[in-house]
């Protein structure tokens, strides 16, 4: 029986919070940072330098700087990232990792194998989850133009959009 539009929407609407809600307490039972932050972080260090500016940052993970610079100012404040002003632009400000935000991210990583395996492999074949992820890559290449501008937009920044977080 064919679902209606309504229906897939739930379907993946309640498939997201389930992983999500699961994903968060395997993130907490390890002691390790919350997905949100270990997404910042991980971006942070594939760069040169280890820093990124907010603007950039928030452009990369397709959330507006408002909602970045929350999750950055929790890096702040356990010690992951610090802020710098540009020394050529003060508008300009860089999220830099430190040390502690390096073993936090080692730290995320080994929890990460262990979340991934629950969540993921325990419930799906090679070839599901291969598939499942080539549709996902998909849907968000034909989204991601429109999401861009809108993020970029005033209307964008202004929009009551909830951060990528997970509960804790």
């Amino acid at each position: 029986m064919p679902f209606s539009p309504e229906e897939h929407l739930d379907i993946f609407l309640r498939a997201h919070r389930t992983i999500a809600v699961r994903w968060a307490q395997i993130f907490a039972e390890g002691g390790a940072v919350p997905a949100s932050e270990a997404r910042v972080l991980t971006i942070i260090l594939r760069t040169e330098n280890h820093r990124l500016r907010i603007d950039e940052l928030a452009q990369e993970l397709g959330m507006t700087k408002g909602a970045v610079s929350r999750i950055v100012d929790r890096l702040v404040k356990n010690g992951y990232v610090e802020r710098q002003t540009s020394k050529a632009d003060r508008r300009f400000v860089y999220a830099s990792m430190t040390p502690e935000g390096r073993e936090a991210l080692r730290h995320v990583s080994r929890v990460f194998r262990s979340a991934f395996n629950e969540v993921f492999l325990a419930g799906l074949s090679e070839d599901e989850l291969v598939l499942m992820t080539s549709l996902l890559v998909k849907l968000d290449r034909a989204n991601d133009s429109a999401k861009r501008a809108f993020l970029a937009s005033d209307e964008g920044e202004e929009a009551d959009i909830p951060p990528l977080t997970f509960p804790d």
